[in-house]
């Protein structure tokens, strides 16, 4: 997600073991509870409408736009009725032009379907004065898959969609789901204005960077909650049985100090915690207490360090070809911290889409340029297109990443 003065919405990744029940698929499925809290996974239920993860609900007033040969994204868009439909037309056509400029630089194979809604995320007591809800969009569903290294992770559905598993896969209507502030329609540049005001930020810009967290360009990784402990996902299924999970942007996450892959880490918890039975949260804090102390895992230090941790795109090894996370701000940042480069590395580059702050009083195509993008509307750098094609983005550059493998076994 993309935050707005000192401000964002948070990926909650903290130490909660997530109840899971057993599902009537065979393959492993777990679902965010909606689109503005994508790291709080369940297990995939029967209701796979992806509506139902918006605050808008049910379908009810979509629009729909479909696919075309040079855009990828369906669109069901839906808006706040209280907006004018000027307004509400604008942000359809952002999401619309979001998708055309990511279909330009990527080579998707098959569409990607968008559950959409620019509505009223404040509520009837109004957003808080601290805090700018700007929005979020993210998978609608993960789907557990085996990679290049035989590892199991978590995948985005898309991105399960483009390996084309066999069976029956419980697919979500929609692959992206996605929540937008209607309240905040004043401070975003739409399609069809004019001219930007210094304090507006690209509409289309944020879209852009929020449909890359939901292709998958974010990380498991976050404080446990056991003094400065960060961890993965820690899953239980109804028999209380514990299993540890990344997910696949996290196959190439590296500590640059010794270029040691946080994976390694990973592992480091799967021996100590896979297959247990989880009996109170002191128990297993105990336990995750005891690895970090011997397997010196990292810390919310690290995570507050900058240049500390990094991105290390497939086929790379020198730690020196990182590309490095947000690592800076302090207390760690959840949605911020980790899942974007770094802004101080990269806010005046070609790669500026995916820092954790919006840039204000410039449209895509001014920040391009003054960045020295290859084109006017690149907007998606050589540094984010390396993640991309990493975690499995088909590029016109790189049109066959590796497809990984669907686990076709019951959740864990």
């Amino acid at each position: 997600m993309i935050a707005s003065s000192c401000s964002c919405l948070c990926l909650v990744v903290l130490l909660v073991v997530v109840l899971l029940a057993s599902p009537s698929a065979s393959y492993e499925c777990f679902e965010p509870e909606s689109a503005l809290d994508i790291t709080k996974l369940n297990i995939c239920n029967d209701e796979n409408n992806a509506y139902s993860k918006l605050t808008t609900g049910p379908q009810i007033g979509y629009i729909k736009n479909q696919a075309t040969k040079n855009n990828a994204f369906e669109l069901s868009f839906t808006c706040d009725p209280t907006m004018d439909k000027r307004t509400c037309n604008k942000a359809r056509k952002a999401f619309i032009k979001a998708g055309a400029l990511l279909s330009k630089i990527y080579k998707f194979p098959q569409k990607i379907t968008v559950a959409a809604e620019f509505a009223d995320l404040c509520g009837a007591s109004g957003c808080p004065p601290d805090r700018t809800i700007i929005g979020q969009a993210g998978p609608s569903r993960f789907f557990s898959m085996k990679g290049s290294d035989g590892v199991v992770r978590l995948y985005p559905q898309i991105l399960t969609k483009f390996a084309n598993p066999p069976g029956p896969v419980p697919y979500a209507t929609h692959d992206i789901i996605a929540s937008f502030n209607s309240k905040l329609a004043s401070r975003f540049f739409l399609p069809g204005d004019k001219h930007i005001k210094p304090d507006q930020v690209d509409f289309v810009a944020v879209i852009a960077h929020e449909f890359h967290h939901g292709l998958g360009l974010l990380s498991s990784w976050g404080p446990s909650g056991v003094n400065n402990v960060v961890t993965p996902f820690i899953l239980s299924d109804d028999l209380n049985i514990l299993r540890v999970r990344e997910v696949v942007f996290d196959q190439f996450v590296i500590r640059t100090v010794e270029g040691r892959h946080l994976t390694d880490f990973t592992k480091d918890f799967e021996k100590a915690i896979d297959g247990t039975t989880f009996t109170t949260n002191e128990a297993l804090a105990s336990v995750i207490e005891d690895v970090a102390n011997k397997n010196l895992i990292p810390t919310t230090s690290d995570y507050v360090t900058p240049d500390a941790i990094g991105f290390l795109p497939i086929g790379k090894t020198a730690i020196t070809d990182a590309v490095i996370l947000e690592t800076t701000l302090v207390p760690f940042a959840e949605g911020s911290t980790g899942s974007h480069v770094d802004y101080k590395t990269y806010s005046t580059s070609p790669d500026w889409l995916m820092i954790f702050r919006a840039i204000r009083g410039k449209t895509f195509q001014q920040i391009d340029k003054d960045n020295g993008a290859a084109t006017p509307d690149t907007i998606a750098g050589p540094h984010i297109k390396a993640i991309m094609e990493s975690i499995g983005i088909p590029t016109p550059e790189n049109p066959n990443p590796f497809v990984p493998t669907i686990v076709n076994e019951p959740p864990v």
